[in-house]
């Protein structure tokens, strides 16, 4: 997606592989199960600075505008570490706005559809993450003090984002394919085409369920927004919503010109398999 039709802009693409969306800081290396003779690190978080450390001393020092995006796990890095980024740049890059541009990575706090054994969530796969890679010294210090004892949710997207001041503008699916998968683990999700109606009536269910806990971000005094669309997809897409693709919708709220809501909602759950929306146009996925 390319919002700059000046061409004055400069970008950087970190890869990414630690597991915690760059919230590791483990000390020692860990041994890799069933194979005591094999580690593995988890330092997330020092790699992220050090990329930044990096970016700074190559001229990010001078920029005047700052987006701070990623997809899926880079999605969640932007909810959990944008203010950290933020507050990094304020000194160091005195003059540049800050804003985050999550893709696909509001993944929900909830259960599986009934597939699995109960204690089978994503949720508790996220919780052992926290743990396991000693994620709270990167994370949300507020949000950290709020959860206490379930100081591990704060590695969730639907928990970390209240504590989060800087501005952002998601892109996201309501019916994300990897949460149709991985979350709700709906077991007809590799081919929905073909899906029986009790579980193709799950995965349309899915879509309140995320709305239920994203809808808590909008309010009038709301500095964020989103492009939220019902495709089955994993990521964005450049499907119109409101006559705005995406990358239009994201240079409206950057430039100030959206009222409440900055939020571009996508009304076609009804008929999500077969595409068309209310636009009357597909669900063409744009690749995050």
């Amino acid at each position: 997606m390319n919002c700059n039709t000046a061409g004055t802009m400069n970008s950087a693409r970190l890869f990414y592989g630690d597991g915690a969306s760059r919230s590791g800081d483990v000390a020692n290396p860990v041994s890799v199960p069933g194979n005591a003779s094999q580690t593995m690190w988890f330092r997330g978080q020092k790699s992220f600075d050090s990329a930044l450390d990096l970016l700074l001393s190559l001229g990010m020092s001078q920029a005047e505008l700052i987006v701070f995006t990623g997809g899926s796990a880079g999605g969640l890095t932007v909810f959990l570490h944008l203010d950290h980024v933020a507050a990094r740049l304020k000194t160091e890059a005195p003059n540049a706005r800050v804003v985050g541009e999550p893709v696909c990575g509001y993944f929900l706090d909830a259960g599986n559809d009934g597939s699995q054994p109960w204690n089978v969530t994503y949720t508790r796969r996220m919780q052992y993450v926290f743990n396991m890679q000693q994620a709270a010294g990167s994370l949300s210090p507020a949000c950290l003090s709020t959860y206490g004892i379930d100081a591990w949710k704060c590695i969730m997207a639907p928990h970390a984002v209240h504590f989060v001041s800087t501005p952002w503008f998601a892109l996201q699916s309501r019916t994300d394919t990897w949460q149709l998968a991985n979350i709700a683990m709906i077991p007809c999700t590799g081919n929905i085409s073909k899906c029986p109606p009790q579980q193709w009536a799950q995965v349309q269910a899915y879509s309140p369920q995320f709305m239920d806990q994203f809808l808590a971000n909008i309010h009038p005094d709301s500095h964020n927004g989103a492009f939220l669309d019902a495709c089955l997809i994993h990521g964005s897409t450049s499907t119109p919503i409101d006559g705005l693709t995406n990358a239009q919708a994201f240079q409206s709220w950057l430039a100030g010109n959206a009222t409440y809501g900055n939020w571009w909602v996508q009304k076609c759950d009804g008929s999500i398999l077969t595409g068309p929306c209310d636009t009357g146009k597909s669900c063409q996925a744009f690749p995050h």
